[in-house]
């Protein structure tokens, strides 16, 4: 029997979600519709079951393409996890302070908890704080030099970046910055170590050794000089330049300590010179370091009531120290130094000086006894001359 009409009924798409039951039932109506015969209706029921073992394949192995997504789904974000909470693991208990920043204006967007320790803020008032704050000076500019020359070459590093933190101390730090992504945003990521201490036992190590070759030098201009004058210019000269001073002096004490006269001198006008080269002991800043042998010094000379010099104070002279230049506990003579600008020297640079001073004090004391014996022998040969 012709059964064609009905084929269309048998087709995959119509066959795609029928059930087993359903089936059945299509074979038996599609059987008594037409008379089908046994063979006929056997034909029938292979083609459908055909279909339907297809549409069975085909179901599973969607069904398991879908849990193999899902299962690559969950293990992406597993990872994805895994990693956030290593980095924020490794953000939050990491040793250095770790920072992002804004390339755009350099603001401070975030920084770790170690950050916060070492500035002394935490994470809201960094963000809310001003760089001119945080970054004193001229440090701003160098800081925003250091994004700029990210965002040029993707990597950037400041060895020396002075920070104010939030007590108002400052700290040096070594920055290392590059660029990077942050979700869709471009960063400017890095690290900044603390390296406050390392630079100052650095620049201790670097004035050590500019203060033992200072006091080599004296040492060996002591031991080649021509003259004591020319001698205490020698060292008046080194001196000013190792402590970055503007200009300076040397007394001599004379007469047992009552007179003073200027023997060597730099960097001091006319009118000054006229004023102090026969400065009387006991007055004014030298004057009363060559009668008590203690050292005197001034943050600003333009407010100290013991400047007695009227010319200094016209000259500009701010920062002063006056230490004694002594000999078997004996003030031979006074050094000083000065500044156009504020300054006092810390306590190593005046131990420096006073050691200046013993070295300098004996050379003097050495020279006077070395005239004094030259003017004796040529008195002595005088004498002997005479005699014959």
């Amino acid at each position: 029997m012709e059964i064609r009409p009905m084929a269309g009924l048998l087709n995959r798409k119509n066959v795609r979600g029928m059930g087993a039951a359903a089936a059945v039932a299509l074979i038996l109506l599609l059987c008594a519709f037409y008379d089908l015969t046994h063979d006929d209706g056997f034909l029938l029921s292979t083609a459908l079951g055909g279909l339907l073992l297809i549409n069975f394949r085909k179901k599973k192995y969607l069904q398991a393409q879908g849990e193999k997504l899902q299962k690559e789904h969950d293990e992406l974000r597993r990872q994805n996890e895994t990693a956030q909470k290593r980095f924020q693991h490794i953000f939050d208990h990491a040793g250095d302070a770790l920072f992002f920043i804004d390339p755009t204006d350099g603001s401070l967007l975030q920084v770790n908890p170690q950050g916060e320790r070492m500035l002394g803020y935490s994470q809201e008032e960094i963000r809310r704080q001003s760089l001119s704050v945080l970054f004193p000076g001229r440090q701003m500019r160098r800081y925003l030099r250091l994004v700029r020359r990210v965002l040029r070459d993707g990597y950037g590093e400041e060895p020396a970046l002075q920070l104010r933190r939030n007590d108002g101390e400052k700290l040096i730090g070594a920055v290392h910055a590059r660029l990077g992504q942050l979700g869709e945003h471009q960063i400017v990521h890095g690290v900044i170590r603390d390296v406050t201490r390392f630079r100052q036992a650095e620049n201790t190590l670097r004035r050590k050794n500019r203060e033992l070759v200072l006091l080599n030098e004296i040492a060996r201009n002591i031991a080649g000089r021509s003259g004591l004058d020319e001698l205490l210019q020698t060292i008046l000269e080194d001196v000013i330049a190792v402590f970055e001073a503007h200009g300076g002096g040397i007394f001599l004490v004379r007469n047992e300590c009552t007179a003073m006269q200027l023997a060597a001198h730099r960097n001091i006008n006319s009118d000054v010179l006229a004023d102090i080269r026969n400065a009387p002991p006991g007055l004014g800043l030298a004057g009363r370091v060559a009668v008590s042998g203690h050292p005197q010094g001034s943050a600003d000379v333009q407010t100290d009531l013991r400047l007695r010099s009227h010319a200094i104070r016209n000259a500009g002279w701010r920062g002063f120290q006056a230490i004694p230049l002594t000999a078997q506990e004996q003030t031979v003579g006074v050094l000083f130094l000065f500044n156009h600008d504020r300054r006092v020297l810390n306590r190593d640079e005046r131990s420096l000086l006073m050691a200046i001073g013993h070295q300098v004090g004996t050379a003097i004391q050495g020279a006077e006894l070395f005239e004094a014996l030259k003017w004796q022998n040529r008195l002595t040969k005088a004498s002997n001359r005479e005699l014959e």
